[in-house]
């Protein structure tokens, strides 16, 4: 399968990760992130600042193009046992609440996969509904009155 192309010719906004340009559509990440939305509505760059790249530097290339994958409406993209744990972190980190959601029922309706990592995701980011699906598979006898 080949990598897809996250670089628009078009664009407005240049994001620098581990090295590598991604030209990326403001509108696009603005309507799919409240982080990037108020990112480009309200950041001031800084003085003699001319470049419109933006470093991010905690953001591998994979992360990042993951990210990138995810946001258009139409994406095929999907999520599995293999990717959910980088796909919730990412998208909570750049507040992309579509993929929050597809994460968290991803991981609800298959939390007897691997019960640890929805456990860990569930208490990390206070999931009590999350949580509670989990750990009914570590202890049969949990009801509905956790």
């Amino acid at each position: 399968m080949d990598k897809p192309n996250h670089s628009y010719p078009d664009e407005e906004v240049n994001f620098l990760v581990e090295g590598k340009v991604f030209s990326v559509r403001k509108k696009m990440l603005a309507a799919a992130s409240d982080f990037f939305k108020d990112m480009f509505d309200y950041a001031i760059p800084e003085k003699g600042d001319t470049t419109s790249t933006i470093p991010l530097p905690q953001e591998s290339v994979r992360s990042f193009e993951c990210l990138l994958s995810m946001i258009p409406k139409e994406s095929r993209f999907f999520i599995n046992s293999d990717n959910v744990l980088e796909i919730f972190r990412i998208s909570d980190k750049f507040m992309i609440n579509d993929m929050i959601e597809k994460s968290l029922s991803f991981l609800e309706d298959n939390s007897n996969v691997d019960p640890i990592v929805s456990l860990s995701i569930a208490e990390r980011y206070q999931r009590k509904d999350l949580f509670k699906e989990s750990s009914k598979l570590g202890n049969p006898s949990c009801t509905d009155n956790m």
